[in-house]
């Protein structure tokens, strides 16, 4: 068979087929390469590869990085990373799981999951009330299901959640939120008067780590 090159659409992305990445020589890898190159996204179709050979192939595009998390990493081969370690499926009850939304209600982070012929599912992610760390920096979910409905057909796709305005300090670090129903992004005029004095137009707000008055007791 021979190698052939074919594009998968107008953008990105191209399909390789009739080729053995285990026995590709340079000067067959050099237009693969490049169409990986030109187009981003590479697809090679009907691999048999052990995981020696899937890394020798990986290799020829560049340096092969292990990812941070530790804990998905293959045990002898800390480059490979193992999809599926640790993943919560409700005992067996998540499993026709088609698309899932991400998005925060009040304190608290939710998954909202379209779980096929399941119906829509509803995780909590992270908890005032049961994780103390939860305000703190990158908390780890710790998943629950709290809710089903049962659409009348497969629950294929969930809807984009409502956006939020936000607010936030010189730094780029958030300081607020505002959940208005229909809201819209703040301006460049109106992030001025939430930063500075004077309506906008005048010194910076800020705050210090020495304050000069001791905090004020409910």
């Amino acid at each position: 068979m021979m190698v052939e090159i074919r594009s998968m659409g107008p953008q990105i992305g191209v399909e390789v087929t009739g080729v053995d990445v285990k026995i590709l020589d340079d000067a067959g890898f050099a237009p693969i390469y490049q169409s990986w190159l030109d187009h981003n996204i590479l697809v090679v179709r009907d691999q048999e590869l052990e995981i020696e050979d899937f890394l020798r192939h990986s290799r020829r595009f560049g340096p092969v990085v292990p990812h941070p998390s530790k804990s998905t990493r293959h045990p002898q081969f800390p480059e490979i990373t193992m999809l599926g370690i640790n993943k919560f499926d409700a005992d067996g009850k998540l499993n026709d799981v088609r698309q899932v939304k991400v998005a925060m209600t009040n304190a608290s982070l939710f998954e909202y999951v379209a779980d096929g012929r399941n119906g829509l599912r509803i995780l909590q992610l992270t908890s005032p009330e049961t994780m103390p760390e939860y305000a703190g920096f990158s908390p780890r979910p710790k998943p629950v299901l709290i809710a089903t409905f049962r659409t009348k057909g497969e629950a294929l796709a969930i809807s984009k959640p409502l956006d939020r305005d936000r607010a936030v300090d010189e730094g780029g670090n958030q300081i607020s939120v505002f959940g208005r129903r229909g809201a819209r992004p703040f301006n460049f005029d109106e992030m001025m008067r939430m930063l500075r004095t004077d309506d906008g137009k005048g010194d910076w707000f800020t705050v210090t780590d020495a304050p000069q008055t001791q905090p004020k007791k409910n």
